[in-house]
């Protein structure tokens, strides 16, 4: 940390600012990227919606009708 501005943090891998979350190691603080790398998977991911909705229940004759389009579409 800088000591003549106490309110920012400041990399120790690359001197930048640190705005947002800081991840401290040996009491130290660095930015997240520069301990893991640019290629290191993030905590999260977008997710897809599903094209297709189910109806909340299944009839028989619906299920019939799957299987059949399932069988017709393999064969």
């Amino acid at each position: 940390m800088n000591v003549s501005n106490a309110t920012v943090a400041l990399c120790q891998h690359c001197g930048r600012p640190i705005g947002g979350v800081a991840t401290c190691l040996g009491g130290l603080p660095y930015h997240p990227e520069c301990t893991h790398g640019p290629s290191y998977p993030t905590h999260y991911e977008m997710t897809r919606t599903p094209t297709t909705t189910w109806p909340s229940t299944l009839t028989e004759d619906d299920v019939r009708r799957i299987v059949r389009e399932e069988l017709a579409h393999n064969a």
